[in-house]
């Protein structure tokens, strides 16, 4: 995987790479993995994929080589308050990085609930929601 990776920001004219189910990989091998990318390429994002169940976001988070992380317990978060009127994207549960906020990928994916078809569930109309 390490020489895969490699190659696709070598040869490929990509911002980054990421990691899927990073969270089920040995910690060894993901610290291994993103201190290599991170040295050769410094200015490439290195983004970690969790599973459905996010097993162990928390060895993620204390990886300095790691940018970004998504969190699909945040994105359900985050569509519910899409989804209703009068709430606040500031009332989002934030998760801390081991030196401050983490910024948390907040990419859907074949389960992700979209906002816009729960929004009138919720009392949100086209007066309050684009079309």
């Amino acid at each position: 995987m390490l020489d895969v990776a490699h190659y696709w920001l070598s040869e490929t004219d990509i911002d980054g790479y990421k990691i899927n189910d990073a969270d089920r990989s040995a910690p060894a091998f993901i610290s291994r993995l993103t201190e290599s990318l991170k040295e050769t390429y410094p200015d490439k994002y290195i983004l970690a994929g969790c599973s459905v169940s996010c097993d162990d976001i928390e060895a993620l988070k204390n990886l300095d080589t790691i940018d970004a992380i998504e969190d699909r317990d945040w994105l359900e978060q985050l569509v519910e308050i899409l989804a209703k009127p009068g709430e606040f994207i500031s009332d989002l549960n934030v998760t801390d990085g081991k030196n401050g906020p983490l910024p948390i990928l907040a990419l859907d994916h074949q389960d992700s609930a979209r906002f816009t078809s729960l929004f009138k569930a919720h009392g949100r109309g086209t007066l309050n929601a684009w079309e």
